[in-house]
């Protein structure tokens, strides 16, 4: 009886998991938890935990329809900020600019802060988000890689990190459009 149930976990689980619509952590988590033996399951192993786990979760559209504008205004006023602080501070990021040996400095910083500010607002409210977003993932890899090279020690690995980071939240924004409350939503 034992060894039915155990096969009959172990082809629920890769039917689940490698229908269409199981998503790629699930089928990530079936990888690992079954081990890449046979991915089956063995006696004695622990991987029929896994056969409770559901294997696609519906999104909430309550949820959803707050998370992503959250999410998007929350990654867009990084580059509000950002964009601003330069015109408030213009004469040290000036110096910051200079320090690195950017060629027209002047202009790269008002080129910056207008880029920062612009594609920020459009994010914000859901304007051409994925031109937006594209834009800003674009400019933050000369950005990270002038500014943040992580051969610099370790507060310049965090920084990199963290735009690391941004541009991978960037190309959500690209990939899945601004989501509820939006200007235009399926750009």
């Amino acid at each position: 009886m034992r060894a039915i149930s155990i096969e009959r976990a172990r082809r629920t689980v890769m039917e689940a998991t490698t229908s269409p619509r199981a998503s790629f952590s699930f089928t990530l988590l079936r990888t690992i938890s079954l081990g890449p033996a046979d991915m089956g399951f063995l006696p004695g192993s622990g991987s029929l935990l896994y056969a409770s786990f559901p294997t696609h979760i519906p999104r909430s559209p309550p949820m959803h329809n707050l998370a992503a504008p959250a999410g998007r205004i929350l990654i867009a006023l990084i580059f509000l900020l950002s964009g601003i602080d330069k015109i408030v501070h213009y004469a040290p990021t000036l110096g910051y600019m200079q320090k690195a040996g950017l060629p027209f400095p002047q202009a790269l910083l008002i080129a910056s802060a207008i880029i920062e500010i612009v594609a920020a607002l459009a994010i914000m409210a859901g304007w051409k988000t994925r031109w937006a977003a594209a834009l800003l993932f674009l400019w933050m890899i000369p950005v990270t890689w002038v500014f943040h090279n992580p051969g610099g020690g370790q507060e310049q690995m965090a920084h990199f990190m963290k735009n690391v980071a941004i541009s991978g939240g960037l190309l959500l924004l690209f990939a899945l459009g601004p989501g509820a409350f939006s200007v235009n939503r399926s750009s």
